[in-house]
């Protein structure tokens, strides 16, 4: 698969830009950085993964849905989404990989400007943050998934 070397260029440009520790993987096309958070999860990892006209921003939790707890966290992740603006999380039914997805589409507008860029990239980090503990709660056994969700809304 190709990429886009202007998208990419672009990207890195930002990420020098403002000191960001990132590497790239030549074989997956895929910009790769860790992000520390705020909340239980302590940590993220962030994937760009470059295409030819668009690039998709991931924010992955580092921890994955059990078999038991697929359900409750298929509706605490509905939940969250109902309300984005930007993005979405999303659950791999296999292998129970949670992650926040944020897809630029270049092909109509160009390349992307810093503020797409920046916000491609941060909005993913920030709603793992956000929503990080409810997810845990739900991962955990904790709690339901709306007790979790209305605790992550009584923060805010």
């Amino acid at each position: 698969m190709a990429y886009s070397q202007d998208i990419y260029n672009r990207i890195v440009a930002f990420l020098h830009d403002d000191d960001w520790k990132y590497e790239f993987d030549e074989e997956r096309e895929v910009i790769k950085m860790g992000v520390s958070l705020k909340c239980k999860l302590k940590n993220t990892r962030v994937l760009i993964d470059l295409r030819e006209t668009k690039y998709i921003a991931y924010a992955t939790v580092p921890l994955n849905a059990d078999d038991d707890c697929k359900a409750e966290m298929t509706r605490l992740l509905n939940r969250i989404n109902w309300s984005m603006m930007f993005g979405n999380f999303e659950m791999d039914e296999r292998d129970g990989e949670i992650r926040f997805r944020m897809p630029v589409n270049c092909a109509c507008d160009g390349m992307p400007s810093r503020d797409i860029i920046r916000d491609s990239i941060v909005i993913p980090v920030l709603m793992v943050q956000k929503y990080g503990d409810a997810i845990v709660k739900v991962l955990m056994g904790a709690c339901d998934w709306k007790t979790a969700y209305e605790a992550t809304e009584k923060k805010d």
